[in-house]
């Protein structure tokens, strides 16, 4: 298919610009919850007040084991590899 520029430059086709309204904060809720529950997690929605909850780094999830820095205690210096490996503490 071939196109052809019109024969008459001058001529264009003007035409006004379409106004659209801003979307009210009740149609965009409505968008975020459905968009929620698409089965997906879409990133917008990890900006987005009350459903960034659910993008937290699993981390710091209760499921995990302390870290290493909290188990420091100074009287353990005392032992040695034995006295851990041995289960006694």
């Amino acid at each position: 298919m071939e196109i052809t520029p019109p024969s008459n430059p001058s001529k264009r086709i003007r035409r006004t610009p379409i106004i659209i309204d801003s979307p009210e904060t009740t149609d965009i809720n409505c968008f975020y919850s459905k968009l929620s529950e698409c089965g997906t997690k879409p990133a917008i929605l990890s900006i987005t007040t009350p459903y960034a909850e659910n993008y937290k780094p699993n981390s710091d999830l209760p499921e995990f084991p302390v870290p290493l820095t909290e188990l420091y205690k100074k009287e353990y210096l005392q032992y040695n590899y034995n006295y851990f490996v041995g289960g006694l503490f």
